[in-house]
């Protein structure tokens, strides 16, 4: 064994521990997120209770927001381990560790030098929004894992002309999996950057060594049966739902308005790589320039990089519907392109060239200001919702912000290794207080959990309730009521789901008359907005009291008097 594998190994060891505390640690010690993480588990335990593995349900009636691959996941989580958060979150864990392990392998073929992929897949794992989607029950993990591993693939088979053949064949074969996961997505994001990089860098003759015949065969055999299986249920009507509805209908018609902004994804990267956010627009930069240049092993290295990265991106801005979490599959790119540029920094730094006032001043907000400032901003929310998070507020505050602190200290004195080594020391020590220790303890403030237990408790066993919920509570309490029937309380129907749910939707006095007065009482577990709603609809013939209330979400019991 030479001794360039027996560093990767030692990388790819401390990856795998690295990134199996931030992302695992205490995975299941707090309820599922509404709205998203209920979603998709409620989808999966129904698809479980059924028994059937090949069509989504929700509320009793199949869904098709998303392919199946994911829900497959989700089901054989909970097959291995029982119905659980943990078993709802262990994929996505696992997914965004492959990534990040996925990541450092790119860039040892890349790159060729152990440091720079290190570096890249330290920015990766230890980014926050990284650190989410890993830690949380959503698809765009599992997206971002295959789509990497399809530019992988072209990066090993165009860099290394031996392996073309096989390594080319893959991409197909993870395409297909993406297309499972995420629809047209799936195919679209690595085609993207593969096709552009061949044509703009006038190698048109390499399209033709992609193995089209066999890579396509390979894609339909993967990806095909589960569409054909569910067109052949629920005809045409599927494939009008899935591929208008879902996907070409979100393209231009912005299912949540408040974020389609130009700037939104500029916002959301530089958000998202935080504490790395001072680099992240030197890296791009670094990369654009660099892919201008001459025709040169670089050269192609960072035009590929900046076409599959851009792509996307104007793709994405493009979009109507926005979400932070949309853009994920770019976030190995600029890892990459960041930590290339890191690597070359300090070393001119170290030969005494002075760094740049804007990257001082970005280091000084990034690293310096924002830190204390988040942990602040955490404590006068918890204020005001009365959440009882001091102690691990503090824990994490007295941790964290030293860390970010010490790197800012380390670079004046050019200990770039020290400086990096504290940043990442401290986003391990945000992941291990926030999600081990301060959000089981706001449990209750962002899941249905806590309610729906406190509820359990006041029923008789035998009495069949029915229940209210807000929109953005509806699956988190069918997922933790069980047999309960639900129902959504809210002031505008038409405006209740983007994809309709089979579920009544109640928004008047004359709806609430119409539950039976068996049923009664009816348990409601509301926002404050539809609160104020219920208190407004409602006479004489009703009382109102709130039983507990916990951050912005409270339970609520109405009686028929």
């Amino acid at each position: 064994m030479n001794a360039s594998l027996k560093q990767d190994i030692r990388n790819l060891a401390a990856l795998l521990l690295l990134t199996g505390v931030i992302f695992g640690f205490r995975l299941g010690s707090f309820g599922l997120l509404d709205p998203d993480e209920p979603f998709y588990s409620l989808t999966a335990k129904e698809m479980f209770t059924r028994q059937d593995p090949m069509t989504p349900t929700i509320f009793g009636s199949p869904q098709f927001e998303k392919p199946i691959f994911f829900y497959w996941v989700l089901y054989a989580s909970f097959k291995l381990f029982g119905v659980s958060e943990f078993a709802s979150r262990i994929g996505p864990c696992l997914a965004g560790i492959l990534t990040v392990l996925l990541t450092y392998l790119w860039g040892r073929i890349l790159f060729k030098k152990p440091t720079v992929a290190l570096m890249a897949s330290v920015i990766l794992a230890a980014s926050i929004e990284f650190i989410a989607v890993s830690r949380i029950v959503l698809t765009d993990v599992y997206l971002c894992l295959f789509v990497t591993a399809a530019l992988f693939c072209f990066s090993l088979g165009y860099f290394q002309p031996k392996q073309r053949k096989i390594a080319w064949f893959f991409i197909f074969v993870f395409c297909a999996l993406g297309f499972l996961t995420k629809g047209p997505l799936g195919f679209l994001l690595p085609f993207f950057g593969i096709v552009s990089y061949l044509m703009v860098n006038q190698e048109r003759h390499l399209i033709k060594e992609i193995p089209w015949t066999w890579g396509i065969t390979a894609f339909i055999l993967i990806s095909f049966p589960w569409y054909a299986l569910m067109t052949q249920q629920y005809g045409a009507g599927f494939l009008k739902h899935f591929f208008i509805h879902e996907n070409i209908r979100r393209f231009f018609i912005a299912e949540h308005k408040s974020s389609d902004k130009p700037i939104f994804y500029v916002v959301a990267v530089w958000i998202g790589f935080f504490p790395w956010s001072a680099f992240i627009p030197a890296g791009l930069s670094y990369a654009f320039r660099q892919a201008m240049k001459n025709r040169s092993r670089t050269q192609k290295i960072f035009l590929f990089l900046s076409l599959s990265f851009a792509l996307p991106f104007v793709f994405f801005t493009l979009a109507k519907s926005k979400l932070l979490s949309y853009l994920l599959p770019v976030f190995p790119i600029v890892a990459l392109v960041s930590a290339a540029w890191v690597f070359r920094a300090s070393r001119a730094l170290k030969m005494n060239f002075k760094p740049k006032h804007g990257l001082v001043a970005a280091c000084f907000l990034f690293l310096g200001l924002l830190p204390p400032a988040l942990v602040i901003g955490v404590l006068v929310y918890s204020r005001i919702h009365k959440l009882d998070i001091l102690w691990p507020l503090i824990t994490l505050g007295l941790s964290f912000v030293p860390f970010c602190w010490m790197s800012i200290y380390q670079m004046r004195k050019k200990n770039y290794k020290q400086a990096f080594l504290s940043v990442m020391a401290g986003i391990v020590c945000f992941s291990v207080f926030s999600f081990g220790w301060l959000l089981p303890k706001a449990d209750a403030a962002f899941s249905s959990r806590s309610a729906v237990s406190l509820y359990e408790h006041l029923i008789k066993p035998d009495h069949k309730n029915f229940l209210l919920a807000s929109k953005l509570f509806v699956r988190g309490v069918s997922y933790y009521a069980a047999d309960e029937a639900v129902g959504v309380l809210i002031e505008d129907p038409k405006g209740a789901f983007y994809t309709p749910h089979n579920i009544p939707l109640l928004s008047s006095l004359d709806d609430l008359l119409k539950i039976e007065k068996a049923k009664y009482p009816v348990y409601c577990f509301l926002r404050n907005k539809e609160l104020e709603f219920l208190r407004k609809i409602t006479d004489a013939r009703f009382s109102i009291s709130v039983v507990q209330t916990d951050g912005p979400r409270s339970l609520v019991r109405l009686d028929r008097v």
